[in-house]
Protein backbone atom coordinates (compact mmCIF):
# COMPACT_ATOMS: atom_id res chain seq x y z
CA UNK A 1 0.00 0.00 0.00
CA UNK A 2 1.36 3.43 -0.91
CA UNK A 3 1.10 6.28 1.54
CA UNK A 4 -0.74 9.45 0.58
CA UNK A 5 1.62 12.40 0.20
CA UNK A 6 1.00 15.70 2.00
CA UNK A 7 2.69 18.89 0.79
CA UNK A 8 3.35 21.12 3.79
CA UNK A 9 4.23 24.27 1.82
CA UNK A 10 1.91 25.55 -0.93
CA UNK A 11 1.79 29.33 -1.36
CA UNK A 12 -1.25 31.09 -2.80
CA UNK A 13 -0.37 34.47 -4.26
CA UNK A 14 2.64 35.97 -5.98
CA UNK A 15 6.18 35.01 -5.06
CA UNK A 16 8.61 37.58 -6.41
CA UNK A 17 11.57 35.92 -8.10
CA UNK A 18 9.91 32.51 -8.50
CA UNK A 19 9.36 31.65 -12.18
CA UNK A 20 5.74 30.88 -12.99
CA UNK A 21 4.42 32.46 -9.81
CA UNK A 22 2.14 35.40 -10.25
CA UNK A 23 3.36 35.90 -13.80
CA UNK A 24 -0.14 36.09 -15.25
CA UNK A 25 -3.46 36.99 -13.79
CA UNK A 26 -5.85 34.12 -13.25
CA UNK A 27 -9.00 33.63 -11.29
CA UNK A 28 -8.79 31.71 -8.03
CA UNK A 29 -10.72 28.91 -9.75
CA UNK A 30 -8.18 28.72 -12.60
CA UNK A 31 -5.28 28.81 -10.18
CA UNK A 32 -6.85 26.08 -8.06
CA UNK A 33 -7.50 23.82 -11.06
CA UNK A 34 -3.89 24.25 -12.18
CA UNK A 35 -2.56 23.63 -8.65
CA UNK A 36 -4.66 20.49 -8.22
CA UNK A 37 -3.43 19.16 -11.57
CA UNK A 38 0.15 19.79 -10.41
CA UNK A 39 -0.48 18.00 -7.10
CA UNK A 40 -2.15 15.09 -8.90
CA UNK A 41 0.77 14.81 -11.32
CA UNK A 42 3.11 14.22 -8.39
CA UNK A 43 0.78 11.99 -6.39
CA UNK A 44 0.17 14.59 -3.68
CA UNK A 45 -3.19 14.02 -2.01
CA UNK A 46 -3.37 17.09 0.20
CA UNK A 47 -1.50 20.30 0.91
CA UNK A 48 -1.16 23.02 3.50
CA UNK A 49 -1.94 26.43 2.05
CA UNK A 50 -0.33 29.72 3.09
CA UNK A 51 0.02 33.20 1.61
CA UNK A 52 2.73 34.11 -0.83
CA UNK A 53 5.29 36.43 0.74
CA UNK A 54 5.04 39.20 -1.85
CA UNK A 55 1.68 40.62 -0.84
CA UNK A 56 1.24 44.31 -0.26
CA UNK A 57 -0.51 45.65 2.82
CA UNK A 58 -0.46 49.46 2.70
CA UNK A 59 -3.84 49.47 4.48
CA UNK A 60 -2.40 47.71 7.49
CA UNK A 61 -4.53 45.14 9.29
CA UNK A 62 -7.45 45.60 6.88
CA UNK A 63 -5.20 44.34 4.06
CA UNK A 64 -3.95 41.47 6.21
CA UNK A 65 -7.57 40.44 6.89
CA UNK A 66 -8.30 40.61 3.15
CA UNK A 67 -5.33 38.33 2.43
CA UNK A 68 -6.60 35.84 5.00
CA UNK A 69 -10.14 36.05 3.61
CA UNK A 70 -8.75 35.30 0.15
CA UNK A 71 -6.91 32.24 1.48
CA UNK A 72 -10.07 31.02 3.18
CA UNK A 73 -12.10 31.44 -0.02
CA UNK A 74 -9.41 29.70 -2.09
CA UNK A 75 -9.19 26.73 0.27
CA UNK A 76 -12.96 26.37 0.16
CA UNK A 77 -12.67 25.56 -3.56
CA UNK A 78 -11.20 22.16 -2.60
CA UNK A 79 -11.40 21.72 1.19
CA UNK A 80 -10.63 18.02 1.01
CA UNK A 81 -7.33 18.86 -0.70
CA UNK A 82 -6.40 21.84 1.52
CA UNK A 83 -7.20 20.66 5.06
CA UNK A 84 -4.67 22.98 6.68
CA UNK A 85 -4.62 26.70 5.94
CA UNK A 86 -2.13 29.07 7.55
CA UNK A 87 -3.08 32.72 7.82
CA UNK A 88 -0.76 35.66 8.05
CA UNK A 89 -0.14 38.52 10.44
CA UNK A 90 2.08 41.58 10.36
CA UNK A 91 4.24 41.66 13.49
CA UNK A 92 4.61 45.43 13.16
CA UNK A 93 1.02 45.77 14.43
CA UNK A 94 1.86 44.12 17.75
CA UNK A 95 -1.06 43.27 20.02
CA UNK A 96 -3.54 44.56 17.43
CA UNK A 97 -2.96 41.19 15.70
CA UNK A 98 -4.62 39.28 18.54
CA UNK A 99 -8.13 39.89 17.21
CA UNK A 100 -7.05 38.47 13.85
CA UNK A 101 -5.58 35.39 15.54
CA UNK A 102 -8.96 34.79 17.22
CA UNK A 103 -10.82 35.38 13.95
CA UNK A 104 -8.58 32.95 12.07
CA UNK A 105 -9.07 30.27 14.73
CA UNK A 106 -12.84 30.71 14.46
CA UNK A 107 -12.58 30.32 10.66
CA UNK A 108 -10.72 27.02 11.03
CA UNK A 109 -7.20 28.16 10.15
CA UNK A 110 -4.56 25.75 11.49
CA UNK A 111 -1.60 28.05 11.97
CA UNK A 112 0.18 31.27 11.12
CA UNK A 113 2.90 32.27 8.69
CA UNK A 114 4.52 35.65 8.19
CA UNK A 115 7.55 37.08 6.55
CA UNK A 116 9.86 39.61 8.10
CA UNK A 117 9.09 43.12 6.82
CA UNK A 118 10.83 45.31 9.40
Amino acid sequence: MSAALFDIHQHYGALIGVPGSGGRLTTPEEDCASRLAFLDNFGIAQAALMPGHSYSAPGGLADVRAINDGLHAYASLAPERFPAVFGTLDPRHGEANLAEVERLAAMGFRGLSWHHRM
